[in-house]
């Protein structure tokens, strides 16, 4: 997953390839790298971005779930610092 822009607010615009032929796309996001959870950002087969929401100030990674397709697994992770 890359590129990303960085927003003010707190928010940042993730952008990656669509994951064609899924059955499921899930945005995970985690605290510290190891524990995952899902964002409420809805995704899609034809989703090629999404823009979240964090604390400003807070360092998150995250990465897709891919269940099907092609692109099926977990994407690299990338970490992001929410700023104001």
């Amino acid at each position: 997953m890359a590129p990303l822009i960085v927003l003010p607010g707190g928010m940042v615009h993730l952008m990656f390839s669509p994951p064609v032929g899924a059955t499921e796309v899930v945005l995970m996001q985690s605290v510290d790298g190891t524990n995952w959870t899902q964002n409420p950002v809805m995704l899609n087969e034809n989703s090629q971005s999404a823009i979240v929401v964090g604390m400003p100030g807070m360092l998150i990674h995250y990465k897709l779930k891919v269940t099907g397709g092609n692109h099926a697994g977990e994407s690299n992770s990338i970490q992001v610092q929410h700023i104001f």
